[in-house]
């Protein structure tokens, strides 16, 4: 189900693992492509055992939230089903919430 905004049902999972007790700094996340068109991909330089991936419209609407896997450290997004704008993804760990931009085209 997707509403006016471009956004869809919004779920969240949070899968926790042993503790780990580094901090993720901005530059160790990392999305490409940006702009993106069908997929983003998310990387980060440490597994994280615990974190939440959102993506939020302009409006500041949430439009998806990623489950993940217990000691991964690259993700894919499917964006089919967003609208072409800007948005912001907020990655959330145990220790650190870094939120950066990007283009749906």
């Amino acid at each position: 189900m997707t509403d006016d905004a471009g956004c869809t049902e919004v779920f969240s999972t949070t899968i926790d693992g042993p503790a780990n007790l580094q901090t993720v700094k901005e530059s160790s996340f990392i999305i490409y492509p940006n702009p993106a068109n069908n997929q983003l991909n998310i990387e980060t330089t440490q597994p994280i055992n615990t974190a939440n991936i959102q993506i939020s419209n302009a409006m500041g609407q949430m439009c998806h939230v990623l489950i993940q896997e217990v000691g991964a450290n690259n993700y894919s997004v499917n964006l089919n089903k967003l609208k072409k704008g800007y948005y912001l993804i907020q990655y959330t760990t145990e220790n650190d919430v870094i939120s950066k931009r990007f283009v749906k085209i």
